[in-house]
């Protein structure tokens, strides 16, 4: 489940087995009891006690303390109890001060394990260029068996990179990871519980990344209900449970989606929301009004959330004042939205139709031409994104070298054929094609050529005839 044991310093995890006294701060039993219970996966309980040895660990106090492998130690073991509790500006500074107290006493291990814990943090946040650097810095650092041997260096290291890879809608990179995850598992049976989540986690993006809504719906399910021990982290059950109600209102179960997030907070640290999954439901309910009051605070909190959340907090709320018939104040929410999805990574949409966006695309279309362009233009884009606004496609977003290529296919010409026409290779031409299939918003060759006819789009020049036996190449 999303909440995890919180035990305070001084409660027992069992008869006669209690935690240290933290109260006098950074000293060696505290951070090998902090060590302790991520080991046995209780980030609750690390992250509750971070306040009492927090205060030990500052840049002016690493100066001059005696003991920096012991800071060191400390820093490292915070970031990733915030991290893993969903925490991720709590962790951040953590990190900071981990690779801080590597540098200064020369040790690339924690330095790597400090950079790969920020990787994961900036990579979940939607610091997609901070996040690819930290990576870079890590590997660098530490090398590839060191960690494989190093409590922390691997695991973070991959799951920064899942979700790099997520963004960037790299479904083989994410396949490729989950075996990795698996052969280290394998590897490192100390860290073999938090690789497991992980791998099975990015089962939980590759569904995502297909909009398979019922893949995504079984995935999550299962990921969210495994007995398996260690217990899975918060941050990682959180957003499996995000998907899964997501999937839900995909399928048209709102109500089954408000169900299961029923008794737990509107955010766990600022990784998670399930204020916007609940919003997602009153919509697909036909109450957006409740959407609005369940998303009034989101934009203004921006402490409380990661930024990745607030591009698709703010696409709900235009929806909603879409349907209040409050245009001016939907099509301002509609843009910011867009802004920030196009800017953090253009993820796939599920839990709002295309034809609810329709006439927001089209205003946006319209007050901001070039963004427009630049958005159905990205590798990334949903296919709602063209598809909403259908028939009233403007061909100007397609490039001059696109519309050359539009004009063969409507002549039935065939990639080869196209290819040998424009003297390039093959699978430029397929990029290309594949490019025009995004902007147009359909799935094949059919429909792009119906869509481009439709539109009135005429070759100035082609093959001339294309023999019936020859046009269904590809």
């Amino acid at each position: 489940m999303v909440s995890a044991e919180r035990l305070e310093p001084g409660d027992s995890k069992a008869p006669g087995v209690a935690t240290p006294d933290l109260a006098s701060g950074l000293c060696s039993s505290s951070v090998r009891w902090l060590r302790e219970r991520l080991a046995s996966g209780d980030a609750g309980a690390a992250a509750a006690a971070a306040h009492r040895i927090e205060p030990s660990l500052t840049p002016q106090k690493l100066a001059t303390g005696p003991d920096l492998s012991t800071a060191a130690g400390a820093a490292l073991a915070l970031a990733e109890a915030h991290l893993l509790a969903g925490s991720l500006r709590d962790s951040m500074p953590m990190s900071r001060l981990a690779l801080l107290a590597g540098q200064q006493t020369g040790d690339p291990v924690v330095a790597a394990q400090a950079a790969g814990l920020r990787a994961v943090a900036t990579a979940i946040n939607g610091e997609r260029e901070d996040a690819r650097w930290w990576l870079r810095y890590a590997r660098e650092e530490i090398d590839p068996a060191e960690a494989v041997s190093t409590r922390g260096g691997l695991w973070s290291l991959l799951l920064a990179e899942a979700f790099l890879r997520f963004t960037d809608g790299d479904d083989a990179g994410l396949a490729d990871l989950r075996r990795r995850a698996a052969a280290s598992e394998r590897l490192r049976p100390d860290l073999g519980w938090i690789l497991a989540w992980i791998g099975g986690f990015i089962a939980i993006l590759r569904a995502d990344l297909a909009k398979d809504p019922q893949a995504l719906l079984a995935s999550s399910r299962t990921f969210r209900t495994s007995d398996r021990r260690p217990p899975c982290p918060p941050l990682l059950s959180g957003m499996a449970l995000n998907r899964e109600a997501r999937s839900l209102v995909h399928l048209g179960r709102p109500g089954r989606a408000l169900e299961i997030e029923n008794d737990l907070p509107d955010h766990l640290g600022d990784a998670v929301c399930f204020a916007t999954d609940r919003a997602t439901a009153h919509l697909a309910r036909g109450r957006p009004e409740l959407t609005l009051e369940r998303t009034e605070e989101c934009p203004r909190a921006g402490t409380r959330h990661a930024l990745y959340q607030l591009g698709p907090i703010r696409l709900r709320r235009a929806v909603a004042l879409e349907r209040l018939d409050r245009p001016a104040a939907a099509s301002r929410e509609f843009s910011l939205a867009w802004h920030l999805i196009h800017e953090i990574a253009v993820l796939p949409i599920m839990g709002i139709r295309a034809e609810d966006m329709t006439d927001l695309f089209l205003r946006l279309r319209r007050s901001e031409p070039d963004f427009y362009g630049r958005l159905v233009s990205d590798p990334r884009a949903p296919t709602e994104v063209a598809a909403a606004v259908g028939p009233v496609f403007d061909l100007s977003v397609l490039s001059e070298r696109e519309l050359e290529v539009a004009g063969h296919l409507v002549t039935g010409a065939t990639l080869t054929q196209i290819a040998d026409l424009m003297t390039v290779s093959r699978n430029t031409v397929k990029t290309q094609v594949r490019a025009i299939y995004r902007k147009l918003g359909v799935r094949s060759r059919a429909q792009a050529i119906e869509t481009l006819r439709r539109l009135g789009h005429r070759p100035d020049s082609g093959p001339s005839a294309v023999a019936p036996g020859n046009a269904s190449g590809s």
